[in-house]
């Protein structure tokens, strides 16, 4: 009796303890600027006060820099509620707004005044964020059957890419039991795609590639020993890309991309990827922050639109983030905050997290990024971390590898698809997905950690 008199203390306090970490565990709501200071939405400003602010903004930036900021957050919040709210939430703006920002956020007004923001535009993401959909179509000019076949191989202008990847690639009007599609996930850092139609005079065949943004170029090998090059700029344009004869071809060959006619301007698409990036209420928006870095930094002028030739995530934050280090990217908990997106988080690792092969205890996750070097398995630790974090189901899974131990790779779920981030390795697969199998994606599946 007394034994049991211990016992259910013992486990009280075990749940309680639990209960504790689990409560520390989780990520606290970012408090917007708007959260902080209700009452700035309840001022109105008439076109006098403002001009008088910004005159007195001009004489004495320091005295007035807040008044300032606080007149343009109410200003955008009446241009777009939705985007006032969710650049609110931006570190710097939350903690108060000095000089530097507040000349920034007036760019940014200016940006944004200028933008046609349709109704609706945030009620979801308007493009798959992950993938294109590139369809390749070959029309046969010659009187007799013509041979098409080609290799479609990703690079980084040099080498073959190591981050962009082809998911499937689908026949559109093959002749049976003529004609293959056939992709080779073992050929290297990117899989290879190739085909062979033996397509009729007169015939148009096609092939329609589901792949990640391509980093550079795409070479298109041809059996007949023509190689051409199609640059990222083409890809995503909406535009048709044409070869034919004077590029030594029988026959016209085209090439668009169908994965992003959403009817909607660059600067649309841009503005709704921004206030919907990442998961849950527990981040902000770093594209937001990126933006406001971009004019305090003086990468934008006043009068730029830097959303006019958007082209995704990872693009934007470039030339903004550059090397990825400084003070800016010192702090580990800053950092894991700013990766709070997928896309973001790999781009991260690729760009910092080397490979180190060792047994034993693992490296917390601050060792790893501090270290920025790790074994697969703390690799993806720290990718479950990240992504768990920004409100993600991730976890890990161990799969077959050419060494006997094998190779753990992160598992996640963004919208109801799954997605992998294999960054564990020397030459990194990066993010893949969505994916309808494990096979599919290069993987045999040896069970979960």
């Amino acid at each position: 009796m007394k034994a049991q008199l211990i016992k259910y203390p013992l486990r009280l306090i075990a749940c309680l303890f639990t209960i504790l970490c689990l409560s520390c565990a989780m990520p606290t709501k970012q408090p917007s600027y708007f959260d902080k200071h209700p009452n700035v939405l309840k001022k109105q400003y008439t076109a006098d006060e403002i001009a008088a602010l910004e005159k007195n903004f001009e004489v004495n930036p320091l005295q007035y820099s807040q008044a300032v900021g606080d007149m343009l957050l109410y200003r955008l919040h009446q241009k777009s509620p939705e985007f006032a709210l969710e650049f609110a939430q931006t570190p710097e703006i939350a903690d108060g707004i000095n000089a530097q920002e507040a000349k920034a956020m007036r760019s940014i007004y200016g940006l944004i005044k200028g933008i046609d923001i349709p109704a609706g535009l945030f009620e979801k993401r308007i493009i798959d964020r992950y993938n294109l959909n590139i369809l390749i179509e070959w029309e046969n000019n010659s009187k007799e059957k013509s041979d098409w076949g080609c290799s479609f191989i990703p690079t980084d202008g040099f080498y073959r890419s190591g981050t962009t990847r082809i998911i499937s690639a689908k026949p559109i009007g093959f002749e049976n039991g003529e004609d293959k599609v056939y992709i080779d996930r073992d050929s290297g850092p990117t899989p290879q795609l190739s085909w062979q139609s033996q397509s009729n005079s007169g015939d148009i065949d096609g092939i329609l590639i589901t792949m990640t943004y391509p980093e550079d170029t795409v070479e298109l090998s041809f059996y007949n020993g023509i190689t051409l090059f199609l640059k990222k700029q083409e890809i995503l344009s909406n535009e048709v890309t044409s070869f034919n004869e004077k590029d030594g071809l029988e026959g016209n060959l085209t090439i668009r991309n169908v994965g992003i006619k959403t009817g909607f301007a660059p600067e649309s698409i841009a503005l709704n990827e921004m206030v919907l990036a990442g998961e849950g209420e527990y981040r902000y928006s770093s594209l937001l922050q990126a933006l406001l870095w971009g004019y305090m930094d003086g990468k934008f002028k006043e009068g730029d639109n830097p959303l006019k030739n958007y082209q995704g995530p990872v693009e934007f934050v470039k030339p903004i983030w550059g090397e990825m280090e400084g003070p800016k990217w010192r702090d580990f908990d800053t950092v894991v905050g700013r990766l709070n997106t997928p896309e973001l988080l790999d781009y991260w690792e690729q760009n910092n997290l080397g490979y180190e092969l060792y047994i034993g205890s693992r490296k917390s996750d601050r060792s790893v990024f501090e270290s920025k070097s790790a074994n697969c398995k703390d690799t993806s630790e720290f990718t479950v971390y990240c992504l768990s974090k920004s409100g993600y189901d991730a976890g890990l899974l161990w799969v077959e590898s050419r060494i006997p131990e094998g190779h753990i790779i992160t598992i996640f779920e963004d919208k109801g698809k799954q997605f992998i981030m294999d960054n564990g390795k020397p030459r990194p697969k990066g993010l893949i997905g969505p994916i309808k199998s494990f096979s599919e994606a290069g993987y045999t599946r040896q069970g979960n950690l």
